[in-house]
């Protein structure tokens, strides 16, 4: 069942929504179970472009597979697997592990354009990036057209030993993102498959749903995300020293986000029909 709530983002500094449980996501295995190909898909609608902080193709992201960071010192530290992002100059960008980056030309993503879905994939054994938008049709099989692409070295994602991944959405490693923007759903898969469909329309959770297609390695764990958390996360594992915006205090979430009613609807212009003088 599809649904037509999103959540919407006032773009303050910080605001994420952060997996609240890190079971099978490293530490004692790995969540790619060996498998080499990483996927994410956003249902996305920007509202404004990003907030500038130094340049504007900096990379504010609204999908991140990443690493827990690690306080190493004065550094926090981690792997960032895969991404999906938006720059102030108005580009989609995707970025994975092996460093490759595709992004498209400046001016690309529109404000108040509508929401579309969006996909990163990263395949391990070619080093290869492929950034897509899913195309709309009614029923079956949505085709898909490629937005970007890029190559680097062969790298296979890995969790280091003792490491736990996780996923944010908003917002991604370094919690640099400022952006006004809506989600309605979001996927993922890699050595599992996992959905997030925004369906609840209320709260400060969002529930995953099974992928499908999915021999999830880790069954009965639920995948969700708890917005009451995110916030304090984020600033604690910024990968910047120091952070990259100031913190505030008191900080009152239902300033930061709301969920909103977010049907779609075609025109459909009026027919004119064709009548049959029927003879008595």
């Amino acid at each position: 069942m599809s649904s037509n709530f999103a959540l919407r983002s006032h773009g303050e500094p910080y605001f994420t929504l952060v997996q609240n449980n890190l079971h099978g996501m490293g530490a004692t295995s790995d969540i790619f179970n060996n498998h080499d190909v990483v996927g994410g898909y956003i249902t996305l609608e920007v509202h404004a472009l990003p907030v500038q902080l130094a340049d504007p193709d900096e990379y504010h992201k609204v999908w991140s597979l990443h690493e827990y960071p690690v306080l190493s010192g004065f550094t926090w530290v981690g792997t960032e697997f895969l991404w999906i992002a938006v720059t102030p100059s108005g580009r989609l960008a995707a970025g994975a592990v092996n460093g490759a980056v595709a992004q498209t030309a400046p001016g690309t993503m529109a404000p108040n354009g509508g929401l579309r879905t969006y996909l990163a994939i990263y395949v391990g054994a070619t080093g290869l990036l492929v950034l897509k938008e899913l195309l709309p049709k009614e029923g079956g099989f949505q085709p898909s057209s490629t937005l970007a692409s890029a190559t680097g070295a062969p790298l296979t994602p890995a969790v280091i030993p003792g490491r736990h991944a996780r996923m944010t959405l908003f917002n991604g490693y370094g919690s640099l993102t400022r952006m006004p923007c809506s989600i309605r759903r979001a996927e993922h898969y890699s050595g599992f498959g996992v959905i997030w469909p925004f369906a609840e329309g209320r709260g400060r959770r969002v529930v995953s749903d099974p992928y499908p297609q999915s021999s999830a390695p880790y069954p009965g764990v639920e995948r969700d995300f708890r917005l009451d958390a995110g916030v304090t996360t984020m600033v604690l594992g910024s990968v910047f020293a120091p952070p990259p915006y100031p913190t505030a205090a008191g900080i009152d979430l239902e300033t930061y986000y709301r969920w909103e009613l977010r049907t779609e609807y075609e025109r459909d212009d009026p027919s004119t029909p064709t009548y049959i003088r029927a003879h008595q």
